[in-house]
């Protein structure tokens, strides 16, 4: 048997958050959302979560277990586990979090390619070499799951997050891009970013999010001026917030 302890929360009916435990059959292969889809089909037990490839693709199906993120539809099932919302996001209900600020600082980097004047579009195919794509490539792997987001400690209101700078080195990473993407991750406060790594732990697309993302990016601020862009103290580590949804 699967023992699962399900955080439950309903704004409008709710006096607070709580905690109920359900056991379902324990299926070869099984992961944590299909303990889930039992808890709701099988035992009948109404609960709010989302989801919708359930291939590791889509991302919306990224939770708390155990106290890591992971993507629910991949993350094998455990025989006792607690199953919560992404630790840092409000929570609209149960299991589901509200990402509308976070996706409106993805927007903030403005993801989209911005051609030089002088390098205007000649057609398909473009001469792209693989070396010359692979750091941009990489980043393309993200599938926006939020869990890097979760996971960081850094106060949300000065640093525009790990999500966000991996949407920003994709382009800046692309050699047809003229945008001032440096002028963009120092006003994204990359500066205030703990080099913890935290973020690369928690991806769960194997991107090297501290490693290549954001050191990356902070190359490149440093090359256009930008020296104050470097890596943070150690002290800054002391400053921190823990953990928890009320960040």
């Amino acid at each position: 048997m699967v023992r699962a302890t399900v955080f439950k929360f309903a704004p409008d009916v709710d006096p607070a958050p709580h905690y109920e435990t359900f056991e379902v059959p324990l299926a070869r292969g099984m992961r944590v959302l299909d303990v889930l889809e039992a808890i709701r089909e099988d035992l009948g037990q109404p609960i709010s979560y989302r989801w919708l490839c359930g291939v590791k693709k889509c991302g919306l199906c990224a939770m708390t277990v155990n106290g890591r993120p992971c993507l629910t539809c991949w993350e094998p099932a455990e025989p006792d586990m607690i199953i919560e919302p992404l630790a840092g996001f409000p929570v609209i209900r149960d299991l589901v979090v509200d990402r509308d600020a976070v996706d409106a600082r993805l927007l903030d980097v403005d993801p989209f390619l911005h051609r030089p004047e002088d390098q205007p579009y000649r057609g398909f195919p473009e001469p792209l070499s693989g070396a010359a794509m692979r750091r941009a490539g990489t980043m393309m792997n993200c599938i926006e799951c939020l869990a890097c987001v979760s996971a960081c400690p850094v106060p949300r209101e000065r640093f525009i997050g790990p999500a966000a700078l991996v949407q920003l080195a994709r382009w800046a990473f692309d050699p047809r891009d003229g945008a001032d993407r440096a002028a963009l991750a120092v006003a994204g406060g990359i500066a205030e970013c703990a080099d913890c790594g935290d973020c690369t732990a928690a991806c769960p697309a194997g991107i090297p999010v501290k490693e290549i993302a954001i050191a990356g990016l902070r190359e490149l601020c440093i090359r256009s001026g930008y020296p104050d862009a470097g890596p943070a103290p150690q002290e800054k580590c002391r400053l921190v917030v823990p953990r928890g949804r009320d960040r």
